[in-house]
């Protein structure tokens, strides 16, 4: 198994010979032959999955050859596409990344990627039964690193082509040539050049007969339906994708009870003839505050165990991963002493990572307290402009009866906002690079919270001035439901309507410009690629025309930021559980609107948006949203028996403090016992790996 050094296991077996790499790559350019298996790499076999592809600004990357060969050596096949005059990416240097089947089994082996094993396997090894009969009871598999040895015990082995899903495939091509180091200075080169900005983009281009198979088994507005297409998504956008639509599919789902008890009690309280008395309505909104906030901390504690099993179920049955990819080319940089400047790394410090973030508890500690104390003032400043420019605009309305003096405030919010935030943002990355973190997944996961706690302030800043500062609940009811309808559905014109109307006009300018050039009697110098790919027929005129094109109209789509999603529904969920006591419509607005915002995301993502890349960013983004939506949750309580103590008179505030302890309690100890992954899915991963270290000892014994 992958932990067992590859060469060590296929020389003993006399099936592996080596030859030396270039550029201080190491690793076997055969593979074992197996008829279970995919023969030795060669130059002549086809490419399958999808091909990734690297958008070089014009005249970077002047080690192109150098990097090709390098792929080579490793059994990848990269090649360098041309465009047309007149195209959008003429002049720039565009290399696309594709591997055969031998040489991903070969990197899946060397990165240790997660396989489902064989159900055959698990029948007749009796080592396996444990597993087996968990895997059985809670209907998961039994994921295990993938090995070329023993590839005939993975499932769905026989279909080659296929046995690595798409998003496999294109995580597995980005962790090898991330890995290409020059000659020079040992840096990785694509590294190196993301850092310094000479990488313009890192895409894939769409499979459309994958997209229409998804299309037809996914439907986001059905929200009734228990099955979903988790293992399509998975495979075609990334684990991290498939998660987020799970997410907007289990809240939606879990807004149908309160948005019903809501619904009933605002029927209740305005529409009927005869109207509740005070005291009634008083005590009608604490039952529904006590409601909402247990509903809010039960529905995070869930999906954040939920979140544990599919993870599993995508095979990421280990911590996150510390491979060095595109997106995190500054900080590998930045941890190993080196900045940017003017498009170049200069070395500011030690070179190797421990002696740049050696440091003792002691110092490690301070560190936090000031990045604490920072933000801190940072937060209460941020509150302040935001008060101060409320309580201008409000006072514009009595200083002048001009309407554009009345309406400047609202611009000069929105610039100073605009401005802060540009600040801030840079802030948050100072400190997080303060905090120096030698981990990736942690750099991302601190500077995603501390990102997202100034935007929550800027969003929900308006609310809390109103409720509890003006202490106005008809405006604050009346900005409640402009939130709910006129902002969510503006943003979705501009999220989805904008990006489609231009993609429209692309590719109507593609198609005139197809036409004027077919009109040519020769062919433009960018239709030509290399004669080996034309000598050796892997790529027909046809094809490489359809290529281009793909790469193209990609190409001028916006990236999707998951990121973003989640600010919005974590906006969406705080206005909603905060503001329950007062406006008990608000889940009933929010059910729509998850509803309508999972179908736009998907249509978004499948037709608008730039066909994602997995790096692993978007499982770590998800990680730190959890702690996010539980840190909500933990204010709603506060910020919901609140708004009882300000605006119902007949409750008592001994009373309302003592319930508001209660949630409090209640909340803590939920957080607090339950554990964050469920008990039988650890008891499973530890029976898979007591047997595969013992397989692992077993394979050292027999070698010696």
């Amino acid at each position: 198994f992958p932990w067992i050094r590859r060469q060590q296991c296929l020389e003993q077996s006399g099936v592996l010979t080596r030859s030396p790499r270039p550029l201080g790559l190491a690793g076997p350019t055969e593979v074992p032959p197996s008829e279970a298996c995919a023969g030795p790499p060669t130059e002549a076999s086809p490419c399958v999955g999808p091909s990734l592809i690297l958008v070089f600004k014009p005249g970077k990357l002047a080690k192109t050859p150098e990097f090709i060969d390098a792929c080579k050596s490793m059994g990848i096949v990269a090649r360098t596409l041309t465009f047309p005059e007149g195209s959008s990416l003429f002049g720039h240097n565009v290399i696309s990344v594709a591997g055969n089947a031998g040489t991903l089994q070969l990197l899946a082996e060397e990165q240790a990627l997660y396989k489902r094993l064989a159900p055959r396997l698990l029948d007749k090894d009796p080592r396996w039964e444990g597993c087996r009969d968990s895997a059985m009871r809670w209907g998961i598999a039994v994921w295990c690193p993938f090995s070329v040895a023993q590839c005939a015990n993975f499932a769905e082995i026989e279909d080659k082509a296929k046995f690595f899903s798409a998003s496999e495939v294109l995580r597995l091509l980005c962790n090898a040539v991330c890995t290409i180091k020059s000659s020079a200075n040992c840096h990785p080169v694509l590294l190196a050049a993301q850092a310094t900005g000479e990488i313009n983009d890192i895409m894939c281009v769409p499979d459309t007969e994958a997209l229409a198979q998804l299309d037809a088994a996914w439907s986001p507005l059905s929200i009734w339906r228990l099955a979903r297409p988790d293992d399509a998504l998975a495979d075609y956008f990334g684990s991290g994708v498939m998660q987020y639509f799970v997410f907007m599919h289990e809240y939606a789902r879990w807004l149908l009870p309160p948005a019903g008890i809501g619904s009933a009690a605002f029927v209740a309280c305005e529409m009927l003839e005869v109207q509740p008395s005070r005291t009634v309505l008083a005590h009608m909104s604490l039952v529904f505050t006590y409601f909402i906030t247990v509903w809010a901390t039960v529905f995070v504690i869930h999906w954040r165990r939920l979140a544990m099993v599919n993870r599993h179920n995508c095979g990421k049955t280990r911590p996150f991963e510390t491979r060095w990819t595109f997106g995190s080319a500054r900080h590998y940089f930045h941890s190993r002493g080196y900045k940017v400047t003017s498009g170049s790394l200069q070395k500011i410090g030690a070179t190797k990572s421990p002696e740049v973030y050696a440091s003792t508890m002691l110092q490690s500690s301070v560190r936090y307290v000031m990045v604490v104390l920072t933000m801190l003032l940072m937060f209460l400043l941020t509150g302040t402009t935001v008060g101060i420019l409320l309580w201008i605009g409000d006072r514009a309305e009595t200083w002048t009866d001009n309407m554009i003096l009345q309406n400047s405030p609202v611009l000069l919010y929105m610039v100073v906002i605009r401005l802060v935030q540009g600040f801030y943002e840079n802030l948050a990355m100072y400190l997080t690079h303060l905090e120096k973190h030698v981990l990736y997944w942690q750099f991302v996961r601190s500077l995603t919270i501390k990102t997202a706690a100034f935007h929550l302030i800027n969003n929900l800043g308006f609310f809390v001035y109103v409720a509890f500062w003006k202490q106005d609940l008809e405006y604050l009811r009346t900005q409640l439901i402009m939130f709910f309808t006129v902002k969510q559905v503006l943003g979705n014109v501009f999220e989805v309507g904008l990006p489609w109307a231009q993609d429209a006009w692309h590719v109507r300018c593609q198609r005139q410009a197809k036409t004027a050039r077919g009109t040519r009697s020769k062919p433009p110098l960018g239709h030509r690629v290399t004669l080996e790919m034309k000598e050796k027929n892997l790529l027909t005129e046809d094809d490489e025309d359809s290529l281009r094109a793909r790469v193209e109209r990609e190409w001028q789509r916006p990236v999707a930021e998951i990121g973003e999603d989640y600010l919005e529904v974590a906006v969406l969920f705080a206005v909603t559980t905060w503001f329950a006591p007062v406006f008990p419509l608000g889940p009933l607005l929010a059910l729509i609107h998850a509803v309508t915002e999972a179908w736009s995301d998907s249509h978004k993502l499948r037709n608008v948006m730039r066909r994602p890349v997995p790096e692993g960013r978007n499982e770590v983004v998800l990680e730190a949203w959890l702690d996010i939506f539980s840190i909500i949750g933990c204010c709603g309580i506060g910020v919901s028996f609140g708004l009882l103590a300000v605006f119902e008179d007949g409750l008592d505030r001994t009373w309302l403090a003592i319930g508001e302890h209660v949630v409090l309690f209640i909340w803590l100890y939920l957080y607090m016992s339950i554990p964050k992954e469920p008990e039988w899915l650890s008891l499973h991963k530890q029976q898979v790996e007591s047997v595969l270290v013992n397989q692992c000892r077993m394979a050292e014994s027999n070698s010696h």
